[in-house]
């Protein structure tokens, strides 16, 4: 299944007011990822003291097996994957090693898996945080590249065993997008636990409850989304 691709008839949203989401800063982020690490007894969140750059790959065929669970990013091109995965490391760790941390010159342009491993005091690896291809239109990139991205995408879903949990970032500022709905349907298909962050708070001044609730309701989420901006780490 190709979830660029996926055709499937989703309601109409256009009457729909949208409103600005409430901006919630990596605090409560960071407060479910750590209750997630104690249910799944793996180590303490206080662990976490450094972050490398494993590497980018272009097949996923090709990523080797490290022996420690992965938790994947993944959203439409141009959601913020890159800004929010540079803020949330340098949150999560509290140090600035923003130099491992490969992003992208052009918005929207990530074309490769690109792996982080997250350590402890003595460089034990203790996850694997995944920064995935944006789904969806990239500037520069033809129909066979964009199919082969697809590929990969599906690949990395369905067949990377390591993958423990998803955190799909979803633009705040846009109508309900097609390839949003159908990139959490096929997550869901994995039963792998999923999370829903939300973007581009920033561009908004308020934060009424509804619209949270409105994004929990169309996509049939146990919790309510975590909103977030590029200036949440100052929070």
């Amino acid at each position: 299944m190709k979830v660029y691709l996926n055709n499937k008839n989703i309601n109409k949203k256009e009457d729909l007011e949208y409103k600005p989401f409430k901006n919630i800063s990596f605090n409560k982020l960071k407060t479910n990822l750590k209750k997630f690490l104690v249910v799944n007894k793996k180590f303490n969140i206080s662990d976490i003291k450094h972050v490398s750059f494993l590497g980018k790959f272009h097949n996923y065929e090709k990523i080797e097996n490290y022996g420690v669970n992965e938790i994947c990013i993944l959203g439409r091109s141009n959601v913020g994957k890159s800004t929010f995965l540079r803020n949330f490391i340098k949150y999560l760790i509290n140090v600035n090693e923003h130099h491992n941390i490969r992003v992208s010159k052009n918005s929207g342009c990530t074309r490769s898996i690109n792996l982080y491993s997250f350590e402890n005091a003595k460089k034990k690896r203790l996850f694997i945080l995944t920064d995935m291809p944006g789904v969806g239109y990239a500037a520069g990139i033809g129909k066979e590249k964009m199919n082969y991205l697809r590929k990969n995408l599906d690949d990395y879903i369905y067949l990377r065993n390591q993958i423990c949990l998803f955190f799909v970032l979803i633009d705040m500022t846009v109508d309900i997008q097609k390839n949003d709905v159908a990139l959490v349907d096929a997550i869901r298909r994995t039963n792998i636990p999923l999370r829903v962050i939300c973007t581009k708070s920033d561009k908004f001044n308020s934060n009424p409850d509804d619209r949270l609730n409105a994004i929990k309701n169309f996509y049939k989420l146990d919790k309510i989304p975590i909103s977030i901006s590029k200036f949440s780490n100052h929070n």
